[in-house]
């Protein structure tokens, strides 16, 4: 009878610490405060990336970090090639389906807010900052809206997994601040 008991308080304790990472909040600390989606900021990161039809993370993230601050090899060295690289997919992903989002709600996409790199990169930190510090969800939030970016974040998770969760947030919150402080 002992073992029954262990047993069943194992498969107890087992199945809760299952479930306590889908009952936290997505986004903790963002609850108390609503960021409005900034669609002109949007359209800027699209038209650096290729313009909605032709959309690439990759070239958003290159037109970013311009040749001449030797941003794509600090990204590569500090977080990895392959990261990187897994960024490009995921983000071309979750700004694609974004744009898709969008559309279906009968939100066309404005006129982007500048198609100056060094102006959008200093616009996205701005729009990321929360209390002085920079914050990649608040960024994203701004960018998506908080509903269309939780969908995203879920989306991301079944199609890449965790390493492509954590590429789309490591590489866009190191990009956005190298760029924006030079």
């Amino acid at each position: 009878m002992s073992s029954f008991f262990r047993a069943s308080l194992s498969a107890l304790l087992v199945a809760a610490l299952l479930l306590i990472p889908t009952l936290a909040p997505a986004h903790p600390g963002h609850d108390e405060e609503q960021v409005a989606q900034n669609p002109a900021l949007l359209a800027a990161v699209v038209a650096l990336g290729g313009g909605s039809e032709h959309f690439s993370g990759a070239a958003f993230r290159r037109a970013l970090g311009a040749p001449s601050s030797n941003e794509e090899q600090t990204l590569r060295t500090s977080v990895g090639t392959t990261t990187v690289d897994r960024f490009d997919d995921v983000f071309t992903y979750v700004v694609l389906d974004g744009l898709g989002t969008m559309k279906r709600s009968g939100k066309p996409l404005p006129a982007p807010s500048s198609t100056d790199a060094k102006a959008v990169a200093v616009a996205l930190y701005q729009a990321g900052l929360h209390d002085g510090t920079f914050d990649v969800e608040r960024l994203f939030d701004a960018l998506f809206s908080p509903a269309v970016h939780s969908h995203a974040m879920v989306a991301v998770g079944r199609k890449f997994g965790q390493p492509g969760e954590t590429a789309y947030h490591v590489v866009f919150a190191r990009l956005v601040q190298d760029v924006a402080k030079q």
